[in-house]
């Protein structure tokens, strides 16, 4: 089961996905964060495709021709519409390379959390696209059981916290006015709005999670909106108490 958060940045994706992860592991489930899943699951596969043993960008390698092959025109459109900007393709290729990985080799037990999710990124990359009707015919070629957690924000509060945090703004934000950045935040927000939209029409499971609240009501709202959809837990085993 794949669950991916998507928002602006400083929405509080990674602070939710790790708390997901934590209780819901508590609770009996198996849940992992998308690239520590990814690595698992190629590294129990080592020992057949031995030439992945070495070298990590071979698994980032073998991971996007997975992809590719299972998603061609998907994997045509990420590559068509950012070729020409080689930090945002490359940043792309790794999210396809952990989603290929999973597809060919992933638990569909496992619950996996992606805090720099699928649609995260597309929407980043195809920015330039407006309104056209590629964001449908994309929506379409996205896997139909994703689970994705929007996470909103207002332009302007989104902004302040990515100021306030330790790693500060995106880093390709970084030379830009607070005016600049805005109307970038406003950009991509509005196609992240699109990517949701469309997959809701598709018929896919969209939740929408405020993410103004103190993180631990947005943990509960999330949990308590994820809860039917989660594949039945097992028992958590208390510790035995020490013999005296």
């Amino acid at each position: 089961m794949q669950v991916e958060l998507v928002g602006l940045p400083g929405c509080g994706k990674s602070t939710l996905a790790s708390a997901l992860e934590k209780r819901l592991t508590a609770e009996g489930h198996r849940a992992q964060g998308m690239r520590n899943a990814a690595k698992a699951a190629i590294t129990a596969k080592q020992d057949k495709i031995g030439f992945l043993r070495r070298r990590g960008e071979r698994v980032s390698l073998y991971g996007c021709l997975v992809f590719a092959h299972k998603n061609p025109e998907l994997f045509q459109w990420m590559f068509r519409l950012s070729h020409t900007d080689f930090v945002a393709l490359t940043w792309g290729m790794e999210a396809l390379s952990q989603v290929g990985i999973l597809q060919e080799h992933g638990d569909k037990d496992l619950i996996v959390m992606n805090d720099e999710g699928f649609l995260q990124r597309l929407a980043w990359n195809f920015t330039a696209l407006g309104d056209g009707p590629e964001i449908a015919e994309i929506s379409q070629l996205i896997p139909p059981d994703f689970v994705t957690l929007n996470l909103t924000l207002p332009t302007e509060h989104a902004y302040q916290r990515t100021k306030d945090r330790k790693k500060g703004i995106p880093s390709p934000l970084k030379g830009d006015t607070d005016t600049e950045a805005l109307a970038k935040f406003a950009r991509y927000g509005d196609m992240l709005d699109r990517f949701v939209a469309a997959r809701r029409a598709r018929g896919c499971v969209v939740i929408d999670i405020d993410a103004a609240p103190e993180m631990d009501t947005v943990v509960e709202t999330a949990l308590a909106a994820l809860a039917p959809l989660l594949p039945a837990a097992k028992p958590v085993k208390k510790p035995r108490k020490a013999k005296a």
